[in-house]
């Protein structure tokens, strides 16, 4: 965006007409003006780290093959490159018009990835793992996002997300596990509130769902979400971190509700639950109060 208005202004062109694009251009300018070290806040406003991140693509293998359906002809297209870019529109774009659109976008992309990934001989050719480890953080982010449009978006979509992907019936599926563990790493967030609220709701409902997909034989005999969730939050609740602990203890607090109404759960699980918080309490001994976690 800086490099085009920088190239528009050398040119004696107005730039962009919205009130948000003549103050970037004053931005520029002014920048301009002062010279210096100043100037190299215009070209390299990133990390090393983020221009490596940038730079590596989400898959080695292209997956998102779409035929755009023209009347003559249905040339192919791949929507892997474009994925990364319309992720980083729909997460942090200031201009609202171009998030909008970008979220709307994402949605359709997200859609067609899970469609592919239905059909069974498709999803062991091209699994979309990879590319779901990517995408479902972004997805949570705008879950939670101030941007109204964006909320009633994709609020409900990641509900209907773990509503698919609590069906399966393979231990510690990958697709699954990539699910739970962006929740996780949600709702261990040191910073955004929102987000682990947003994600404390979503291990109730990947619980719940869980639940509600098995009948009581197989809870009884193969309790595969249950087991891959709590051995992960035990994990999180002995961690040094006091962030970790208190998303532990928030995924805890949140699927409680659920967990008193299953008795196969409380009575293979309440005594494992017990020590772990027991421990995760001693440890939280010297926290400071402020954090919660004590």
């Amino acid at each position: 965006m800086t490099v085009k208005l920088l190239a528009k202004w050398k040119e004696g062109m107005e730039g962009v007409e919205s009130p948000q694009g003549k103050l970037l251009q004053r931005i520029v300018q002014f920048l301009g003006l002062l010279g210096g070290q100043a100037n190299t806040c215009l070209v390299k406003s990133e990390s090393a780290a983020a221009y490596a991140a940038r730079a590596v693509a989400w898959d080695s293998k292209k997956k998102l093959e779409f035929a755009l359906p023209f009347q003559d002809m249905k040339p192919s297209i791949y929507l892997d490159p474009f994925l990364p870019r319309v992720c980083e529109l729909a997460v942090s774009s200031s201009d609202r018009q171009s998030k909008v659109v970008a979220c709307e976008l994402l949605h359709a992309m997200v859609l067609f990835m899970i469609g592919r990934s239905a059909q069974p001989l498709q999803a062991q050719k091209n699994p979309m793992t990879k590319l779901y480890k990517k995408v479902f953080p972004y997805l949570l982010q705008l879950a939670c996002d101030v941007e109204r449009v964006a909320e009633q978006l994709f609020r409900p979509f990641v509900f209907q997300i773990i509503h698919w992907f609590t069906k399966n019936t393979q231990y510690e599926s990958p697709d699954t596990i990539v699910l739970l563990e962006s929740i996780l790493d949600g709702i261990v967030s040191p910073t955004d509130t929102a987000l682990r609220d947003f994600c404390a709701l979503c291990i109730k409902e990947f619980l719940h769902w869980s639940i509600k997909q098995t009948t009581t034989t197989q809870q009884e005999s193969s309790r595969i979400n249950t087991k891959s969730l709590l051995k992960r939050l035990y994990s999180l609740s002995s961690h040094p971190s006091a962030s970790k602990r208190l998303g532990a203890a928030l995924a805890f607090n949140s699927i409680y509700t659920v967990f008193r109404e299953e008795d196969s759960l409380v009575d293979t699980f309440v005594m494992e639950m017990l020590v772990m918080s027991v421990n995760s309490l001693k440890l939280a001994h010297k926290d400071d109060r402020s954090l919660g976690t004590y």
